[in-house]
């Protein structure tokens, strides 16, 4: 009896997962998460003639034939028609049901890029889809040594008989190179050189579309978006033979709209990780004067191999960005490949998606293919298919390391369905499943969320392919369209907030509320006092007195005349143990001016625009000011016309110098009994701030030495700022080793806002985009950005590799901040709205061992300089990144380095070794 028991217990159980097997083969190909897509039917046949690779490669001109009919097309490069028959049968083979309800984009749009329901690369460089329905674009290929080697905007036509530059010229040293591409053909380019089309595909590239007229695909309607796609395949296969599989949006502009209609015309999406901006070369052929220079385009290729030399670029590999746009872009590729194939595997994008070649057998116009149902009495298994070299994909794969086919990368799901584990699908947001985007209005939320509250029942705003009982979307419960009390809502008639209602079914109908008695006439005061048609109801308390009582209205007036004790708000007292000296033999000369008068007697404008002049890097020494008995922390050029030169140093004093002229000392201002950690002048210079290591902050006359107010929180300052508004120029912010920044009013003295959110001491304050805003460091190892006088963070920004910050410089242009970073490079980080890393621009080379050196700009922004621990000072080229000199300045650390603004190649350096020295 129990071997007989055990046999019935195996005999039903695999007659269970037989019974599971068959689902599984049973089952459609949208259960395995992606929506599935077909060769596209909509597009004509076309007569084959003969394009296939061919061995030995084809070289020299270009002899193939075409049989495209140009005038079966629209005009080229422009907006196609979408009414157009073939068009229109293209639109009838998409499923509208499953194409996102975005609006196109326009210029200006608002985006929240964190919330990103879109998946819109160009804002946010997102390459997940939101719908669980599509795939992911590919972006990169698989392994840190792969490179994928990709064209766009091809084919290049000769612009005259005797053009070097059109083609077959690439595809020629492509072939000599025994090296072939993924090229991104615009169909406008197509139809008026077919035959590069044919050399191409017999040359063994994989032949993708970029569409008809390069848009921007987000701002266009649906239809159009159909109508780009749709043209460019059709050149393409009536060029070539071939239906292509893949394509590139212009610009890589995509969101899940652009997404889903492509997908469902059978085109895999492919974007890139690395640009090497060939795009923006200056090409005489095209009247384009270009935005980058050969030099900087030859700096990410030498980035890139020296990055894989040194195993850098570890986590995978790159799809990069090139074009066949002029003779710069394919002398690129010629200086270029040969030099990347010694380091990168340069096979992999290509063939991705290749070309089916259905069109090859005419079948097309030979099979008719029956739609009537068919019974399968031995349905496939699928191991045969298993077994015959089919290549399998998980359905959550962003990664292939091998050229799939289209068909297999399409295939339901293989195998059985595991009994014993959690059914989960391929694609989850959230933990038990996927959450669909619904739509709903505004007001028709309110009304069904009120109705909820009054009722207790509301209308489910779901979407759903069928409708419920109640001829709604929404199934609800038991399909009757409703959630919640469904009998209340049977009872009601499933009425909302604002429709009318009995009295008799009205939630409150027993709610009655008394009303006050009018009172007697010959009353006035007292409970009954006459009250008329003025009389109330219980409970609303009218004509009843409101306010505070005595004893509130007495703490009131506490409050408002304290006593004068020392807080932070009146911290900041006048101060009367200052002292200044005046180093010159007269403070006034003949006329009456003083030293804040700006010189007329030069050859320089001092009062005319910063950056007019071109910059070139100093050279040699031309003075030392020596006055400082310690260490110079911090030096300031005089606001605009910077013929002055203030210094704070570790002799507890500030000291302004002469530039022109005899370039002496001029004033020394004495009042800190420790270091002076940094320095800021007001708008006009008549002002400026020193922060100190005694926990104080002074407010100077730069013209008298008086100092002016003493400010304090008993923590010490790191770095102070004004506000360089001129109308908040009596405003500035201070960085403290408490992890705040506290804002003072230089007029009262007090303290009018705080900024509590870093975790460590303030390095720097920087105000940024038209002094909106502001950024601050700290040695949290975190950047903040922060709107002015709102102490709520806007814009936080870390990461796990991130170094303290512990000085940054505004560009002149104010679009970047330079950021030195405690790991010894400089980082650029933009100044605007996104306050994103320029991962492009890099300074290094230099070792400051954990010193505040303080960044420096050229007056025209084209070089960045800093010095280091060793006393040098390093001088890079702002578009190539490339280090152009290095000069040895001081005996010790070179803390900053200020460039004169009205100077073509001036720069002042302060050290601890107690000098400032004058480079030209």
């Amino acid at each position: 009896m129990n071997n007989l028991a055990v046999l019935e217990e195996r005999e039903k159980k695999c007659s269970q997962l037989i019974k599971k097997i068959k689902r599984v083969m049973n089952r459609s190909p949208t259960q395995s998460g992606i929506l599935p897509t077909s060769s596209p039917a909509f597009l004509p046949s076309f007569p084959y003639h003969g394009s296939t690779p061919l061995n030995p490669v084809p070289t020299g001109p270009i002899r193939s034939k075409s049989n495209l009919r140009k005038s079966s097309y629209p005009r080229p490069w422009s907006h196609p028609d979408v009414n157009h028959p073939e068009v229109q049968r293209a639109i009838s083979a998409i499923d509208w049901n499953h194409v996102p309800n975005f609006d196109p984009r326009t210029m200006g749009m608002e985006y929240d890029e964190h919330l990103d329901e879109a998946c819109w690369w160009t804002e946010s460089q997102c390459t997940t889809p939101k719908v669980y329905y599509l795939p992911e674009d590919v972006k990169f290929c698989p392994n840190s040594e792969d490179f994928g080697l990709t064209y766009d905007d091809g084919p290049l036509p000769p612009s005259s008989p005797d053009d070097p530059w059109g083609e077959p010229r690439l595809y020629d040293f492509l072939a000599e190179n025994k090296q072939t591409a993924t090229l991104f053909y615009v169909g406008s380019n197509v139809i008026n050189f077919p035959q590069a089309a044919v050399r191409a595909l017999e040359s063994g590239h994989t032949l993708c579309a970029h569409t008809w007229s390069h848009p921007q695909m987000t701002t266009i309607s649906n239809h159009d978006i159909v109508a780009q796609l749709y043209w460019s395949m059709r050149a393409i296969k009536e060029a070539a033979g071939v239906t292509t599989r893949c394509w590139r949006p212009p610009y890589g502009d995509i969101d899940d709209r652009v997404r889903a209609i492509a997908h469902q015309m059978g085109l895999s999406t492919i974007l890139w990780n690395s640009d090497s901006f060939d795009w923006g070369l200056p090409s005489v052929a095209n009247g384009f004067s270009g935005t980058y220079e050969v030099s900087t385009i030859d700096s990410y290729f030498e980035q890139w191999i020296s990055d894989r030399k040194n195993e850098v670029d570890i986590d995978n590999g790159r799809i990069v960005l090139e074009h066949e746009t002029s003779n710069v872009t394919i002398m690129v590729t010629e200086n270029w490949l040969p030099r990347l194939k010694k380091v990168f595997n340069m096979d992999f994008i290509n063939n991705y998606g290749s070309s089916d070649e259905e069109d090859n057998s005419n079948l097309e116009n030979k099979q008719a293919h029956s739609t009537a149902l068919t019974v399968n009495a031995a349905p496939d298994t699928g191991f045969d298919i298993s077994s015959s070299g089919h290549l399998y994909t998980a359905p959550t794969a962003t990664e292939l390391t091998v050229n799939v086919t289209y068909d297999d990368l399409n295939r339901p799901t293989l195998g059985p369905e595991n009994p014993f584990q959690d059914r989960r699908l391929a694609t989850q947001n959230v933990v038990n499943g996927h959450v669909e985007q619904q739509a709903i209005s505004e007001m028709d939320f309110r009304t069904q969320h009120r109705t909820f509250e009054t009722y207790g029942y509301a209308r489910d705003p779901s979407l759903g392919t069928s409708t419920n009982l109640a001829g709604q979307t929404g199934q609800g419960l038991l399909g009757t369209g409703y959630v919640g009390n469904l009998k209340v809502a049977a009872e009601l008639g499933g009425v909302s907030i604002h429709d009318r209602v009995s009295r008799d079914l009205r939630p409150n109908k027993d709610v009655r509320k008394k009303r006050d008695r009018k009172g007697k006439l010959d009353q006035v005061e007292g409970p009954d006092a006459y009250k008329g048609p003025w009389a109330g109801y219980e409970d609303d308390n009218v004509g009843i007195a409101t306010g505070l009582n005595e004893e509130q209205i007495e703490e009131v007036q506490t409050m408002n005349n304290p006593s004068k004790v020392l807080t932070t708000k009146n911290i900041a007292q006048e101060s009367h143990t200052e002292t200044t000296t005046f180093h010159g033999a007269s403070e006034r000369d003949y006329l009456g001016r003083t030293y804040m008068a700006v010189p007329q007697d030069i050859d320089v404008n001092l009062l005319g625009e910063s950056g007019e002049q071109e910059c070139f890097v100093p050279k040699k020494l031309i003075h030392t000011w020596e006055g400082h008995k310690k260490g110079v922390s911090s030096i300031k050029f005089f606001p605009k016309s910077a013929h002055l030169l203030l210094s704070g140093g570790m002799d507890n004093q500030v000291k302004i110098w002469d530039v022109y002229h005899d370039k002496s000392l001029l004033r020394s201002y004495s009042g800190h009994t420790k270091t002076v950690r940094d320095i800021a002048f007001n708008n006009d210079g008549t002002k400026f701030l020193s922060a100190s290591y005694d926990r104080n902050v002074k407010l100077w006359d730069t013209e008298t030495g008086q100092c002016i107010r003493t400010f304090s929180t008993g923590r010490l300052p790191y770095c102070v700022t004004f506000n360089p508004d001129q109308d908040k120029n009596n405003v500035f912010l201070a960085g403290y080793s408490d992890k705040k920044i506290v804002q003072f009013d230089t007029n009262t003295g007090e303290i009018i806002q705080e900024y509590d959110q870093h975790l460590g001491a303030v390095n720097t304050i920087t105000f940024v985009d038209d002094n909106r805003r502001f950024i601050t460091t700290s040695d949290d190892k975190t950047m903040r950005a922060w709107e002015y006088d709102i102490p709520v963070v806007i814009k936080y920004i870390a990461e796990p590799d991130m170094y303290a910050i512990p000085a940054v410089t505004l560009s002149p242009n104010k679009k970047w901040l330079a950021c030195q970073s405690l790991d010894n490079q400089i980082l650029i980080y933009g100044a605007r709205d996104k306050f994103r890393m320029n991962r492009k621009k890099r300074f290094a080379g230099h070792l400051i061992a954990g010193y505040a050196c303080k960044p420096g700009f050229s007056p025209d922004g084209r070089f960045i300089s800093s010095g280091d621990s060793n006393g040098n000072v390093w001088f890079w080229d702002w578009k190539s990144c490339k280090i152009l000199k290095k000069l040895k300045a001081h005996d010790k650390v070179v803390t900053n380095t200020e460039w004169h603004p009205h100077e073509s190649s001036k720069l002042a350096t302060c050290s601890w070794d107690g000098l400032i020295k004058y480079w030209d």
